[in-house]
C-alpha cells in the first residue's frame, strides 16, 4: 500500500532511469546486491571518453615511435638511412614496425612459454634477444627490400645494431613520457 503524498513505484523507477547519479535499475531482481554496476561513462566535466584516452595514447606512442627512429638515425650516421625530404618516411617506418610486431607477438608469447625453462636460466634474456632479432629483422625488410622510399637499411649487421639502438632510446622516451591508456 502506498500512503498518501509517496510516489508510484513507476515514477520512482522512471526517475532513477533519468537521474545520472543513479543506477539504471534499483529493483532488487534485476541488482540483487544493490550496488551499483560497473558502467563505463564518459567523463561529462571534461567530454572525454575512455575510448579518446586510449586513442590519445595511441597516438602518443606512435610519435614517440617516430621519435626514436629518427634519433636511431641520427645516432647511427651511414648504418641506416633516413631522407628527411620525405617528411612521411619515419611515420610509415614506425607504423610498419608496430602492424608487424603486433601481428608477431602472439609467436613470440609462444616462444617464451615453450622457452620457458631456457627463461629461467637466462633471465630473460633470450626472450630480449628474440625481440632484437625480430625487430632488426623488420628493419633489414623495410629498408632493404624498399618498402618506404626515404629509408634505407645496407646490411643485416647494421639493421640489427640500429634495432639494439632503437629499443634503448625507445625505452628511455619511454620512461621520460609516461603514457597511460
Amino acid at each position: 500500500m502506498r500512503l498518501p503524498g509517496e510516489p508510484a513505484e513507476g515514477a520512482v523507477f522512471l526517475a532513477s532511469c533519468l537521474s545520472r547519479d543513479e543506477p539504471r535499475s534499483t529493483h532488487a531482481s534485476r541488482n540483487p546486491g544493490g550496488e551499483r554496476p560497473n558502467i563505463q561513462r564518459p567523463n561529462y566535466k571534461t567530454g572525454v571518453g575512455e575510448r579518446d584516452k586510449a586513442m590519445r595514447a595511441l597516438i602518443l606512442r606512435w610519435l614517440l615511435a617516430v621519435l626514436s627512429l629518427w634519433l636511431t638515425s641520427v645516432v647511427l650516421g651511414g648504418r641506416i638511412e633516413l631522407d628527411m625530404r620525405r617528411p612521411l618516411a619515419p611515420f610509415l617506418v614506425s607504423l610498419l614496425l608496430g602492424l608487424l610486431n603486433a601481428l608477431v607477438q602472439p609467436l613470440l608469447f609462444a616462444f617464451k612459454v615453450i622457452t620457458f625453462p631456457l627463461q629461467l636460466l637466462t633471465l630473460g634474456l633470450l626472450a630480449a634477444a628474440a625481440s632484437f632479432v625480430l625487430n632488426a629483422v623488420f628493419l633489414y625488410a623495410i629498408g632493404h627490400r624498399g618498402l618506404v622510399q626515404g629509408f634505407y637499411v645496407p646490411n643485416f649487421f647494421s639493421a640489427l645494431y640500429a634495432a639494439l639502438v632503437l629499443s634503448v632510446i625507445n625505452g628511455v622516451l619511454s620512461i621520460v613520457v609516461r603514457v597511460k591508456g
